[in-house]
């Protein structure tokens, strides 16, 4: 029978071996990071950070400042999809105000998919008015499919009635 004493070798080697993968690993990807935000404008950081958070003065004072409106994350998320995913109207507005792209997306998911996701109707149908077209199939889902997932009722009314008054499902 094995004894504490010949299980700690062999337990120390394998600390020690997933410690120098994950240093490999934080190696490789953490430069990767680190030159995704070199020369990232500070403007972009603010605006991002402000959208999530539904801070408007911030948001107007990073547009003032020059920041992009279609400025993207380090994980490809814009300001407008961080206001969407939020619920933060007042925030979507300013941004669709200053022509934030309606349609731009991030792996299959644009604004207008995170307010059917997160049930906010009226910034769906202010991201319709503004432009995003409920009927986009983006890997295989539209606006719909989200709204039928996520069992919301009153999101497939709205979207219905849309695609009713002038847009049509593919």
């Amino acid at each position: 029978m094995r004894t504490a004493h010949h299980i700690r070798p062999w337990l120390a080697r394998f600390v020690l071996v997933i410690m120098f993968a994950l240093i490999a690993l934080a190696a490789r990807y953490g430069a990767d990071l680190q030159d995704r935000l070199a020369g990232w404008p500070r403007g972009n950081e603010l605006l991002l950070s402000a959208a999530g958070n539904g801070d408007n003065e911030r948001l107007e004072r990073a547009l003032a400042e020059g920041a992009d409106v279609n400025a993207r994350d380090i994980f490809g998320t814009t300001a407008l999809m961080l206001a969407c995913s939020n619920g933060n109207e007042a925030t979507v507005r300013r941004l669709v105000d200053h022509d934030a792209a309606v349609t731009l997306d991030n792996h299959g998911i644009d604004a207008l998919n995170s307010a059917v996701i997160t049930g906010n109707t009226s910034i769906v149908r202010l991201l319709i008015q503004s432009g995003a077209d409920p009927r986009r199939v983006l890997r295989g889902r539209s606006a719909i499919d989200y709204a039928i997932e996520y069992n919301s009722p009153a999101m497939v009314r709205v979207l219905s009635s849309t695609l009713r008054d002038g847009h049509t499902l593919k």
